[in-house]
């Protein structure tokens, strides 16, 4: 019986790596202690903010090491869920079912332009705020 290999695929600084070396739930739970990490779910893979040398000494506490390193493809990076700056402020918004974030001003400022949309409303267990109406139509609202 072969031995299966859990991996997590992160991207960090615009390269793909895979976190090995343990079991998946324990190697998901290092990932969601990591500051500023997200999980994009239209590539299954998580963005983590940082070098790849920062995240790795914090994977080796845990056991944990990343393998791998290649170079992103311009269609892994999905303009309408990645932040302009890592750690900057974004709000995450649910709209048809997609899971987007609004970036590109101050935390104040976005969520102001958030409240202004008809039939919105925050969901406080997703922490995201639910917004009735066309993608497209929203994306241009905003």
């Amino acid at each position: 019986m072969t031995e299966r290999k859990d991996r997590i695929r992160v991207h960090i600084g615009g390269k793909e790596f895979s976190i090995v070396g343990g079991r998946f739930q324990d190697m998901l739970a290092a990932v969601k202690q990591i500051s500023g990490r997200r999980f994009v779910s239209e590539l299954k893979v998580w963005q983590i903010p940082g070098s790849a040398e920062d995240v790795q000494d914090q994977l080796e506490i845990s056991g944990y090491l990343l393998e791998g390193g290649s170079p992103l493809a311009e269609t892994a990076q999905p303009a309408q869920t990645s932040p302009s700056r890592f750690g900057g402020d974004r709000i995450r918004v649910l709209i048809q079912g997609h899971q987007l974030a609004v970036t590109g001003g101050s935390f104040q400022e976005m969520l102001a332009e958030v409240k202004n949309l008809p039939g919105r409303r925050f969901d406080g267990e997703k922490k995201m705020w639910e917004i009735p109406g066309e993608l497209a139509i929203i994306k241009n609202l905003i």
